[in-house]
């Protein structure tokens, strides 16, 4: 983290950082939101997914086309992933309204939405949805919220240990290429 925030600072500096706005302006332009991001609001995101471990800086990988591609998958990732085929919301009429308006979702509209979802709708949407075509890594986390041991999953599925990890990693990564990083931390709530 000290070299990642070293990097920043030389960034500000140089004018690298000036880049990644118009980068990320640009980028934002793109996706035709109404809500506007304010300048660097996407960079400093990037800044505290890195604090928190969630995204891995390593120093021997160059700064700029590292923090270019974390910009970009953020924007991609974190904002265009709501799609209307998430229909599980209490206040369908609402979630319409906001669909039709823009298309994509902003932090307020969000929030709601986080707020009013049917959390037996989001367990439908993980298990008969995302997880339809991968039986394997449907059971596994079906019986992993349940705070099953992995050595006992592994052992029911007649599975080594590597094996069920490698399916809770499968179900994980499906499960965020479909929905917002916000959804993820409902998932326990909705089993």
């Amino acid at each position: 983290m000290d070299e990642f925030n070293q990097k920043m600072k030389e960034a500000i500096t140089n004018g690298d950082y000036e880049s990644w706005i118009l980068f990320e302006q640009k980028r934002l332009r793109l996706f035709n939101l109404t809500h506007k991001f304010e300048e660097g609001e996407i960079i400093d995101a990037v800044w505290n997914k890195v604090e928190d471990g969630e995204i891995t800086f390593k120093s021997d990988i160059d700064f700029n086309k590292f923090m270019t591609m974390q910009i970009k998958s953020l924007i991609s990732n974190e904002i265009y992933r709501l799609k209307n085929k998430f229909d599980g919301y209490k206040d369908h009429e609402t979630l319409y309204k906001y669909f039709e308006n823009n298309k994509l979702f902003d932090r307020n509209e969000l929030n709601y939405i986080i707020e009013n979802i049917d959390l037996k709708r989001m367990k439908e949407i993980i298990f008969d949805e995302i997880l339809a075509d991968d039986i394997e890594a449907n059971f596994v986390l079906e019986q992993w919220i349940m705070e099953k041991p992995i050595k006992e999953i592994a052992e029911d599925l007649k599975l080594t240990e590597k094996e069920t990890y490698s399916a809770l990693r499968r179900a994980r990564y499906k499960i965020e290429k479909q929905l917002p990083s916000e959804f993820i931390r409902n998932i326990r709530r909705a089993i």
